[in-house]
């Protein structure tokens, strides 16, 4: 299903799938997009199992980052995109044109969300913002707290604490 999620990025500007490989900015930046639209796509239910870390850009994927670096933009596509696809590409298209920090900070809330949550941990909106305040030193924290606020009015907020101070046990999933 990557090869055609990643086609589908390409078809939608998010991407430049013949820049995958190349070491430069534009590489680079082709390679944070495929990660960071994944990892949405993931969260909504695109049907992908890639194991995701914090890492210094956000959530990485070292099994993810495999496969791309594999993908042959003029292979046939081995699978389709599934049926409800329309609602997942339709967020991935929204958070990207927010841009890479929104993109950044939204993935590592989501991500700290999801480590707490596979952990059987309560977590609150404060402790989140916190947690992601430490490890994105280079945003403020209103702007994690903003991109918080403005997560909750989407689909991939909805399973967030949305109260400062209320604590939130979820089950893994």
């Amino acid at each position: 299903m990557l090869s055609a999620f990643l086609k589908w990025l390409d078809e939608n500007n998010v991407i430049d799938c013949r820049a995958i490989t190349d070491k430069n900015d534009t590489g680079f930046d082709t390679r944070f997009r495929i990660q960071k639209c994944v990892y949405l796509a993931q969260c909504l239910g695109l049907g992908t199992d890639y194991n995701y870390k914090q890492f210094a850009h956000g959530p990485y994927s070292h099994d993810l980052a495999i496969e791309y670096y594999a993908y042959d933009p003029e292979a046939p596509i081995d699978e389709p995109l599934p049926p409800n696809f329309d609602r997942i590409g339709n967020v991935v298209l929204r958070a990207h044109a927010k841009g890479w920090s929104w993109m950044e900070v939204t993935t590592t809330i989501l991500e700290d969300a999801r480590e707490c949550r596979d952990a059987g941990r309560q977590y609150t909106r404060d402790q989140i913002e916190r947690n992601v305040a430490s490890l994105k030193y280079q945003y403020t924290d209103d702007y994690i707290h903003t991109v918080y606020g403005e997560l909750l009015g989407t689909p991939l907020g909805r399973e967030l604490p949305n109260a400062a101070s209320s604590p939130v046990a979820l089950q893994a999933t």
